[in-house]
């Protein structure tokens, strides 16, 4: 198991202009390049739980063998959260 310690929160101090979605996005994608965690899942709540459903959007499956988002909050302003379907393996 690893924990992300996103920006902002936990014990990492936030980004100098803010943290944002893209941001946290970044980081768990950097932290997925490292090696062995392919067929990683990710599992996220709150914050945490918008920060994976937006990195699985965007980069789809690579890497991950599965998403799991746990009470991840919608902001009310925009388009809803795109669904989340990736082929069997």
């Amino acid at each position: 198991m690893l924990a992300v310690d996103l920006p902002g929160r936990g014990t990492d101090a936030p980004l100098p202009g803010g943290t944002t979605t893209d941001r946290r996005v970044h980081r768990v994608r950097t932290v997925l390049e490292g090696p062995d965690l392919s067929g990683a899942a990710l599992v996220g709540g709150s914050t945490g739980g918008n920060t994976i459903r937006a990195r699985a959007a965007r980069y789809g499956a690579d890497r991950l063998a599965s998403v799991v988002v746990v009470a991840g909050a919608e902001s009310g302003s925009g388009p809803p959260p795109t669904p989340l379907c990736f082929p069997a393996r």
